[in-house]
């Protein structure tokens, strides 16, 4: 099983916010992690964003450790022409910020690659779950899942 994360996912595991422990737990049964190339950059510019406007207190270095410690184990996803438009139409069609339509994309690729059976994906952001489920991406977090 491959967990897609997007940067929410990513943010949750290096920060160790609220909902933490449950999805790490729900990681544990994926035995790889995958983003596209791109979700570095998100997952440093949100960590910093959280140490500027004071949502956590911890050092620079510490920051620093932790984002690589989140992106370590990702498997990336590089980003084709075809990946590319296809973002470009799911952020028109489901309204989406760039970046979102791209994880989208990605996460869509991946599972042509690999099989519905095999990816599962992990997100936190209430509109790109739902267009993730219009797209028949499964939702790694819901309980009934496996």
């Amino acid at each position: 099983m491959i967990a897609y994360l997007d940067s929410s996912a990513l943010v949750k595991l290096a920060l160790r916010e609220p909902g933490f422990d449950a999805l790490e737990a729900r990681l544990t049964a994926c035995e790889s992690r995958a983003c596209h190339a791109f979700g570095y950059v998100e997952l440093r510019s949100a960590a910093w964003r959280a140490v500027r406007f004071g949502s956590i207190r911890i050092s620079a270095e510490m920051v620093n450790d932790a984002v690589e410690q989140a992106w370590s184990p990702i498997q990336v996803i590089e980003l084709d022409s075809a990946t590319i438009r296809r973002a470009g139409a799911m952020a028109e069609r489901h309204q989406l910020r760039a970046f979102d339509a791209v994880h989208l994309a990605a996460a869509e690729s991946l599972q042509r690659d690999v099989g519905k059976k095999f990816l599962r994906w992990f997100c936190f952001d209430a509109q790109l779950n739902q267009a993730a489920a219009a797209i028949g991406l499964v939702d790694g977090l819901a309980l009934d899942q496996d």
